[in-house]
């Protein structure tokens, strides 16, 4: 009985933590939501799957007590059952507008971070809703603390910069590229290490 209660807990737990995330993967800009995205999606990838573990365990347990009557059943208030699907649809279709770019419209570039007269420029194509984007901003973010007054990053959103990403020939995100000298080239995902040793093959470092 006691696990049932921990589970019913964790069960709450989950739900809110998922409402918290995906309202922080909307208002939050992914700069500073990135290394609490990733620490949260870990948890969830270790902790749900048990859960889902446990829910199964109950599920074939109280099977005899279903069929029999026994299995007391769950009082709410249809009301608050009414309000909870209500809430529920809500945050399902916001997510789905920020997600595709609807709502919450940026400019292309969004922000210019690091030294804007530096001579290499790196335009950085993300979507808050791509998990590799959430370790890409990571790393992004150590190597701006690393060469911030010598690189020029211009962030562009995905879902509102396609055409930008078009013209510019990325097919992916994270994307990035790299211009110097009147040469430019492109990327996609890029360890801490791969990002360093292209920006000083670039500059002096």
């Amino acid at each position: 009985m006691r696990l049932r209660k921990i589970k019913d807990i964790v069960g709450i737990s989950l739900g809110v933590l998922v409402v918290l995330f995906l309202l922080g993967l909307i208002i939050v800009p992914l700069r500073i939501f990135a290394t609490y995205t990733n620490t949260l999606f870990s948890a969830f990838l270790i902790i749900v799957p048990i859960y889902i573990l446990i829910e199964i365990y109950y599920f074939f347990k109280d099977i005899p007590r279903r069929r029999d009557g026994t299995l007391p059943k769950k009082k709410k208030n249809k009301i608050f059952t009414i309000a909870e699907w209500t809430f529920l649809g809500i945050v399902i279709i916001v997510l789905l507008l920020a997600r595709s770019g609807v709502i919450l419209k940026q400019d292309c570039p969004d922000e210019i971070q690091g030294n804007p007269q530096a001579e290499l420029n790196i335009k950085y194509f993300f979507n808050p809703f791509c998990p590799n984007c959430w370790k890409q901003e990571t790393i992004v973010q150590k190597i701006l603390n690393s060469y911030r007054s010598n690189i020029s990053l211009e962030r562009y959103d995905h879902r509102y910069c396609e055409e930008e990403e078009r013209e510019l020939g990325l097919k992916m995100v994270p994307g990035f590229l790299f211009q110097f000298d009147n040469e430019t080239e492109s990327f996609g995902f890029l360890s801490e290490r791969e990002m360093s040793n292209i920006i000083c093959e670039r500059i002096e470092c």
